[in-house]
């Protein structure tokens, strides 16, 4: 468990984040240590108990990958190019379901600001109230410049298996318009490098959770 307060991550006896610069993170590969997660696959079974208060695009629950810290507003922080930008660290990919079942991804370029798909009527698994469900998002990089985002679920064996995939989305590194302000390459940078972070967030949503794991994955095997 690493603390989200950007300034102790900063300065960790035992190691420190390697960079809050997109380009040295693309380079590096991790950002923290060579142990990172980069290619993973997070698997949460859960129950959606009640959900009442939610409205609109942004309320849904979502896998959090690639991320370190969400501690630091862009609008708060933005003093000075000498200083930390730790709001970059704030670069996410998110798995999403609604609590009406529709699937999407978004792509926080830094805390906050997002890039996100609008949901789609025709991309649902259908009711999920109060129902035990398996929701894999699985996240790897496909190349140095591109990564795959999938999202697999179970809605019929409580999380047991066999799992469906019923989305993906591929970051070719044109999703996004703002992530130069974090020092990367092109506006549109894909989130190639790793982190020992990964979030479950929930939106105005009460939930039972049965099971969460969390691996690396060989990208280049296929998922049984």
């Amino acid at each position: 468990m690493l603390p989200d307060d950007p300034l102790k991550l900063n300065n960790m006896s035992r190691g420190n984040i390697q960079s809050w610069d997109f380009s040295e993170l693309k380079n590096i590969g991790y950002c923290y240590k060579p142990s990172d997660w980069k290619n993973i696959e997070v698997t949460l079974i859960f129950k959606l108990l009640d959900s009442s208060r939610s409205k609109g695009e942004e309320h849904s629950l979502s896998l959090v990958t690639k991320s370190i810290t969400h501690s630091e507003l862009d609008n708060e922080y933005k003093k000075s190019y000498d200083e930390h930008k730790f709001f970059c660290g704030g670069a996410s990919y998110h798995n999403n379901i609604s609590n009406e079942g529709h699937i999407r991804m978004k792509k926080e370029q830094f805390h906050i600001d997002y890039e996100w798909e609008r949901y789609n009527q025709g991309l649902t698994v259908g009711d999920i109230y109060d129902k035990i469900i398996g929701f894999k998002g699985i996240v790897y990089n496909i190349n140095d410049t591109a990564v795959k985002l999938e999202t697999w679920v179970d809605v019929k064996n409580q999380g047991k298996g066999p799992y469906k995939k019923v989305h993906e989305l591929i970051d070719n590194g044109d999703w996004g318009d703002n992530m130069k302000e974090c020092g990367a390459e092109k506006n549109g940078q894909a989130i190639t490098w790793g982190s020992p972070i990964v979030i479950i967030k929930a939106n105005d949503f009460k939930f039972d959770i049965y099971d969460v794991e969390i691996r690396e994955i060989n990208p280049n095997m296929q998922l049984t």
